[in-house]
């Protein structure tokens, strides 16, 4: 846009013909008129794709550690985690209820291949697994939930996809959703019952069983989607609900997996499904 001293030429040349201060005037509204155009186009809704990539489930633990992993799964392995995400525990404790998400700043965008909660100090009868020296355990700290990265005593994961961001200490840990400002939740609520499957997926989970049957060579009986039950529901700012929910299976070969899966709704009506996976050893 011009600015103020392009209107003084009109007082300034009184002089100039009418057909010079015309144009001069329609260039200038012209510019008004595009201004106006850019300004009231609509802002771009968000997607599906970029909310769940602004979303992360993991473990807080008193230090204020918290170890989490994106849930749309592999989304940051080039980099560029965000800054810093707020903490939402995944708990029916009452205080914890009544405590508004908390803020957490990335400390590491990696780490190391160790069993996390002996590095917090919440257990300390798992074998050792890396280098890092494990907190002292304190007889205070309490679980609010099952550990996130819980396995058994002899499984050491490589901690692949989980990233390090640190918030105020605790006196517990819990098991978290984390989320950017830019998804922007509303109305969270804890929720309970299975999750409804959709006539796709009730499909697809047909096809696979019929496949295993056919091909007798699983140890154990996996399960499925249809076998998952729900945890979180909440409103977005842009007008999406999301549902997050969660089922263990063994697999075929009987290493245990934690499930978890981001339903994202318009309505009553599914758009898109993400998911990621948490190993907790063989059974």
């Amino acid at each position: 846009m011009q600015d103020s001293s392009n209107l003084k030429i009109f007082t300034l040349f009184p002089g100039e013909s009418s057909a010079y201060r015309f144009l001069m005037m329609k260039g200038f509204s012209t510019t008004l008129w595009i201004a106006a155009v850019l300004t009231s186009q609509p802002t771009a809704q968000p997607t599906p794709e970029f909310i769940a990539a602004r979303l992360f489930v993991g473990q807080v633990y008193p230090s204020g550690n918290a170890y989490l992993k994106p849930l749309a799964g592999e989304q940051y392995a080039g980099g560029n985690l965000p800054k810093s995400v707020f903490l939402l525990p995944l708990s029916s404790d009452s205080v914890v209820l009544r405590t508004p998400p908390t803020e957490a700043a990335l400390t590491s965008a990696t780490v190391n291949f160790d069993y996390i909660p002996r590095l917090e100090g919440m257990d300390q009868d798992h074998l050792t697994c890396g280098p890092g020296a494990p907190r002292k355990k304190n007889a205070t700290f309490r679980y609010l939930s099952e550990d996130f990265f819980d396995a058994v005593f002899d499984y050491c994961d490589d901690n692949d996809d989980v990233s390090l961001y640190r918030s105020s200490p605790l006196s517990y840990s819990v098991k978290v959703l984390a989320f950017t400002s830019e998804v922007d939740l509303i109305n969270t609520r804890l929720v309970s019952g299975p999750r409804p499957v959709s006539p796709a997926e009730e499909q697809e989970i047909s096809r696979q069983k019929i496949e295993l049957q056919k091909g007798g060579e699983c140890s154990t009986t996996p399960a499925f989607a249809d076998s998952a039950v729900r945890l979180l529901e909440a409103a977005t700012a842009s007008g999406f609900t999301l549902r997050l929910s969660t089922y263990k299976t063994p697999g075929c070969a009987g290493h245990l997996a934690t499930i978890y899966i981001l339903d994202v709704l318009r309505g009553q009506d599914l758009i898109q499904t993400f998911q990621t996976s948490q190993n907790h050893g063989p059974l």
